[in-house]
């Protein structure tokens, strides 16, 4: 398969590069793992880590969330109280100075016990210090299932804000926040700790999930290896949760556990003495399930189908389509310092232009192949020779040599690189493909960069001429053309006048059924292609159609010359020649009355 990890398309317009690159993607693709079908859940992870991956979908760590749930009765003890001192109308916003004016720990942490799970509508907005709270319906109505609740206990809000760790959460809260799960889940916006807790299930279904006992809690502390495996290695395995980056620690993976198993999904199954193991329990498995027949029956059916297809391969980041162009750079390849004008979590408040390192389109599908090893992706680069290779790739440009490939079970192997905006150290995995294709009538390759060249597989495609998708057409007097030998014919023609990169290839041809229609296509296309190709010059496209001689009359040709005198423009002496030729397309072709053209047009052209 290393043959396979770099591969250039070549040929002429039309022959089918782009067509065939995408069947050829999906193949390298479709043995994945999460595309088994007995995985479905998995293709709903794939599809939110892919489609949910904006700054505010990717929570920093776990840290973000409390440590455990008693949080949630808090929360909502302070925004009763908040709503009991301010306006009785609750789904207006609730004034800053009430809900901030309760003293409380680890208020961030705290608040999006709100917003992470659907009580209020996106977007929304995470300050660092004040917090307007305009509940939806979901948040309103939990506050009268509440409010009930507390009364049939002969309880306050003050009693919700005095619960400790060990305090038990109540069904009422548990219920919930599990309903609430599913519908963020199956909702047009995945909030961050919701993705990270589907991630988290996932891994638990696959036996993957564990929290670190207290004395192992921080990176810092495992110094190069944790349990034998390099640090680096720990934080590709674990970044399912994009929630790891270069400054993190892995006690989150504890924290967000122990909110999971707060609220019945998870169990512990066994420790030693560094890690807590833990197994779904009979809820996160019934979770599972509703979540995935939800995606399955309604949400995106189109998913989960036997045969995977281009656009829910791309939906599920498996597959990446770029084109490059003149003015494409590295920052959009790689990385570059790029405009936000967002106003959520961590930005500007004002709305403001502000600016930030962002991933680009190369780094973005390595990173997700990185992290997951076990499954293959592939990068489809249309038109790979237009773009300034040395410009896009810069340095990276040696690592996707197959030899210069990272691989997650050899991490000390391949080559690895410090990027210039991010200082971040990268290399391109093992297990992503790239596609490119070429077309060699915009540029030759014998001028593509030499380093591409070096380190890329070429594949030349060229016309075909005995498809059976290429129909032949009937004249209305019955004459039969055969557009396989007009396309052979017209090519042989360039190639003795041009070159074999400016051919005509055959997908110009397919899905022309009748006159009309192979007239607007030599009207259209292929014309305006030929103008190309010679740059005008319509000597050579008039022997292209076998109209340069007296063969055929001007009706029955494509290109017409004529003749006109010099004193007729001009009157009297000229300096100039008194003959000159100029040449025009038949009118009839130009104005589209195809039933006055001949058959000779064709017949006489390339079938006599």
């Amino acid at each position: 398969m290393d043959k396979l990890l770099n591969q250039i398309y070549y040929g002429p317009p039309g022959t089918g590069k782009t067509y065939q690159a995408i069947p050829d993607a999906i193949k390298i693709i479709s043995k994945n793992p999460k595309l088994a079908n007995s995985d479905d859940f998995g293709r709903v992870v794939q599809y939110v880590r892919h489609n949910f991956n904006q700054k505010k979908h990717n929570v920093i760590n776990g840290k973000n969330l409390y440590r455990n749930t008693r949080r949630i009765p808090n929360m909502w003890g302070i925004v009763l109280e908040a709503i009991n001192k301010s306006e009785p109308i609750i789904n207006q916003a609730f004034a800053k100075q009430t809900l901030c004016a309760v003293e409380i720990s680890g208020w961030s942490q705290t608040y999006r016990y709100i917003t992470h799970f659907g009580f209020v509508d996106p977007p929304y907005k995470d300050p660092k210090s004040k917090i307007d709270l305009p509940l939806n319906k979901r948040g309103i109505n939990f506050v009268s299932k509440i409010n009930n609740w507390l009364a049939n206990n002969k309880q306050t809000y003050h009693d919700l804000q005095k619960a400790n760790a060990k305090t038990p959460l109540d069904p009422i809260f548990i219920d919930e926040y599990v309903d609430s799960i599913y519908e963020v889940a199956c909702s047009s916006d995945v909030t961050g700790f919701v993705k990270s807790i589907l991630c988290a299930l996932y891994m638990a279904a696959k036996g993957d999930l564990f929290g670190l006992m207290a004395k192992e809690k921080h990176i810092a502390n495992f110094k190069k290896t944790y349990d034998g495996q390099d640090v680096n290695k720990l934080k590709i395995y674990y970044d399912p949760y994009n929630s790891i980056d270069e400054d993190t620690d892995l006690e989150w993976t504890t924290w967000l556990a122990n909110n999971m198993k707060c609220l019945g999904l998870i169990e512990e199954k066994n420790k030693d003495n560094k890690k807590i193991y833990f197994d779904l329990t009979t809820a996160g498995e019934d979770l599972i399930k509703r979540i995935t027949n939800q995606w399955k029956k309604n949400f995106k059916p189109e998913l989960f189908r036997e045969e995977i297809t281009i656009k829910s391969a791309i939906d599920l980041g498996f597959i990446k389509l770029v084109t490059f162009h003149q003015s494409y750079s590295y920052e959009e390849f790689i990385e570059g310092i790029r405009p936000n004008l967002s106003n959520n979590e961590d930005d500007n408040e004002d709305g403001n232009i502000s600016y930030e390192l962002s991933k680009g389109n190369f780094k973005e599908i390595s990173d997700r192949a990185t992290s997951d090893p076990k499954n293959k992706y592939v990068l489809i680069i249309d038109e790979i020779n237009r773009g300034n290779i040395s410009k896009i790739f810069g340095e990276l440009i040696t690592l996707v040599e197959p030899d210069k490939r990272t691989n997650i079970d050899a991490i000390d192997q391949g080559l690895i690189v410090e990027l210039p905006y991010s200082k971040e150290k990268f290399g391109v995995p093992d297990n992503l493909y790239i596609i490119g294709t070429m077309n060699t009538a915009d540029k030759s390759i014998t001028s593509l960069d030499i380093a591409l060249r070096r380190r890329f597989n070429f594949k030349e495609f060229k016309p075909k001429y005995n498809l059976t998708e290429i129909q032949s057409v009937k004249h209305a007097d019955g004459t039969i053309i055969d557009l396989n030998k007009v396309l052979e014919k017209i090519n042989d023609r360039i190639e003795y006048l041009l070159d074999k990169d400016h051919l005509i290839g055959h997908s110009y041809f397919i899905k022309i059924d009748t006159w009309d229609d192979l007239c607007e296509l030599f009207r259209d296309q292929i014309i305006p292609l030929l103008q190309e190709y010679f740059h005008n010059d319509y000597e050579k496209i008039a022997m292209v159609f076998k109209d340069h001689n007296n063969l055929k009359s001007d009706n029955e040709k494509f290109i017409i010359k004529e003749n006109y005198s010099i004193e007729d423009l001009f009157g009297g002496e000229t300096p100039f020649d008194d003959e000159k030729d100029r040449y025009k397309i038949n009118p009839e072709l130009v104005n589209k009355k195809y039933s006055n053209i001949p058959v000779a047009f064709f017949k006489e052209g390339f079938l006599s």
